[in-house]
């Protein structure tokens, strides 16, 4: 009975952290995960999506940091973009 109940919270989880069924696309997807992620603890970060850029801004130690992704990148080498963000956050560092 506690197994199910574990199990069935943990599958909520999942789908609820994956957004299933919610239809976000690829770039709805890459914001959502590059929000979670940050460069250092007391980061503060913002972002906009245009037509055609998404930028992410964030904020620590007193500097501000910017970096764009063009939204057809993202579309075609989604994991790349994620890969080139976090190779960012250790350029930053």
């Amino acid at each position: 009975m506690l197994q199910g109940i574990v199990e069935e919270s943990f599958l909520a989880l999942l789908k609820e952290r994956a957004s299933i069924g919610r239809k976000l696309s690829y770039v709805d997807h890459f914001v959502r995960l590059a929000i979670q992620r940050y460069p250092a603890q007391d980061a503060l970060v913002y972002y906009s999506v245009t037509k055609d850029i998404v930028d992410l801004t964030y904020e620590f130690h007193g500097v501000i940091h910017t970096v764009q992704f063009d939204r057809w990148a993202i579309n075609k080498d989604f994991w790349g973009c994620i890969s080139n963000l976090e190779e960012q956050f250790s350029q930053w560092a």
